[in-house]
């Protein structure tokens, strides 16, 4: 699952980084506002992912209902030992 989150959130950033250096600024722009309304764009971005990601996990997809295929699979009433 963290693997699926930090790469969506990469993914975004990459984007957004492409576009930022791809990007012409107004000449005349002060640095400060240009830093800011990317800031806003980013932060726009990676919040529009995380929902949609939400959304898309809210559906409850098949293969995140089933158990990890390494290891053994224990029944539901049998707790692993303890260790300690």
């Amino acid at each position: 699952m963290k693997t699926l989150i930090f790469s969506l959130l990469s993914l975004v950033t990459l984007a957004w980084g492409w576009d930022v250096f791809t990007a012409v600024a107004p000449e005349n722009a002060s640095p400060f506002w240009l830093a800011r309304q990317q800031a806003l764009h980013l932060s726009g971005l990676l919040s529009v992912a995380m929902m949609s990601l939400v959304m898309f996990l809210a559906t409850r997809p098949v293969w995140l209902g089933t158990p990890p295929t390494s290891g053994p699979v224990l029944p539901p009433w049998v707790l692993p030992p303890r260790t300690g």
